[in-house]
């Protein structure tokens, strides 16, 4: 399921900008209560072909909003993330600055079983696997989406190589590397996916 959220109408002039969760719940209001539970996913689209995928969830917990900028006369929309949003990704392990995007043009409402159902777990009973399913599906593809067929092929050299990986995160200071038991929980979810059929 695809919806589209309407941006409003503006000449760019309004300093507050708009409420991103208001925006969604007018988009969502016509759609059945089930349709709505299973939107968990918001992507921003912008400039240069950006995206900026967004768990529903947190949208609604910090409010972000779009603020209108006016650029050579035409009117684009920055999402912004408050100050205390960002503190609660800290908590959270979310890639906050991703979110900040600028020129968004269309916002789509879908789900992560959508796009990613393929990396769903099957078998979900190991709780180590489906958290760093969750970190998976609501961390990694943030940014790294475009590079799945890469980690697939990597196999299982993917939780050999995490350390080195995950050392590269911890040289972004907004992101940071992700602590011992969330580097786990990821190699667990990997290595169950992958002893699952067809995952190879």
């Amino acid at each position: 399921m695809l919806q589209e959220v309407g941006l409003p109408k503006s000449k760019g002039r309004s300093a507050s900008g708009w409420v991103l969760s208001g925006l969604l719940d007018q988009a969502m209001s016509a759609l059945s209560v089930e349709a709505r539970s299973q939107v968990d996913l918001v992507i921003l689209n912008g400039d240069g072909g950006k995206q900026a995928w967004i768990p529903r969830a947190f949208i609604k917990k910090v409010q972000m909003k779009l603020v209108p900028e006016s650029l050579r006369g035409t009117t684009t929309y920055r999402a912004k993330v408050p100050d205390d949003g960002r503190k609660r990704s800290a908590k959270e392990v979310l890639p906050w600055e991703t979110y900040e995007l600028a020129g968004v043009s269309r916002v789509e409402l879908t789900s992560y079983q959508e796009r990613l159902g393929s990396h769903f777990l099957k078998r979900r009973t190991d709780p180590a696997a489906l958290r760093g399913e969750k970190l998976f599906v609501q961390n990694c593809m943030a940014c790294h989406f475009s590079a799945l067929p890469q980690w697939r092929q990597q196999g299982q050299g993917f939780g050999e190589n995490f350390s080195r990986l995950n050392a590269r995160h911890g040289s972004q200071g907004w992101l940071g590397g992700l602590d011992e038991r969330n580097s786990r929980a990821l190699i667990s979810y990997w290595n169950a996916w992958l002893s699952e059929p067809g995952n190879r």
